[in-house]
């Protein structure tokens, strides 16, 4: 016998083979290995895609969280302008009752009374609270920028009843 002969005879015989679906042997390990090849392959792509998702959610929670939102301390910036002058309170925020900042509102210029819970050097006097909203107060505050004035830095500092 011939080899092409004998190679001839085994495929037909291969391909003639009947399963019991009614495919051909051939043709079912074909589909066997086709089907596996696509599963391989699109796991590998999830696969990918999970880890470029992974990467990229690290990635920028780690750049957010590199650069904090910086919360300025009471020293920074404060000039050593004290200004003195009259007024009617007309908001008072008491949110220092639960350690964060009391801020009271004088003609315009909001004045941090108590920077809540962090340690000061030196703290002003304030004799007033939410209950004296529309009271004239007399103020002596050092001068953070244009609208915000600080009792922080200088015992000195007042906010002040005058009625």
């Amino acid at each position: 016998m011939s080899k092409g002969g004998l190679a001839e005879r085994s495929k037909a015989m291969v391909s003639k083979t009947i399963l019991p679906q009614g495919r051909h042997r051939f043709e079912s390990c074909t589909l066997r290995l086709t089907m596996k090849k696509f599963m391989t392959k699109t796991f590998i792509v999830v696969i990918f895609l999970l880890l470029i998702t992974f990467f990229g959610i690290y990635y920028i929670s780690r750049k957010s969280s590199s650069s904090p939102v910086s919360i300025p301390t009471q020293t920074t910036n404060i000039s050593e302008e004290v200004i003195e002058f009259e007024g009617k309170l007309t908001k008072f925020n008491d949110n220092c009752k639960v350690d964060a900042s009391c801020e009271a509102t004088v003609n315009g210029y909001i004045i941090i009374t108590n920077p809540g819970d962090v340690q000061v050097s030196a703290l002003g006097e304030s004799d007033i609270w939410s209950d004296d909203i529309g009271k004239k107060v007399k103020v002596r505050a050092k001068r953070l920028d244009n609208k915000t004035l600080t009792l922080v830095g200088d015992s000195s500092l007042y906010v002040k009843l005058t009625e």
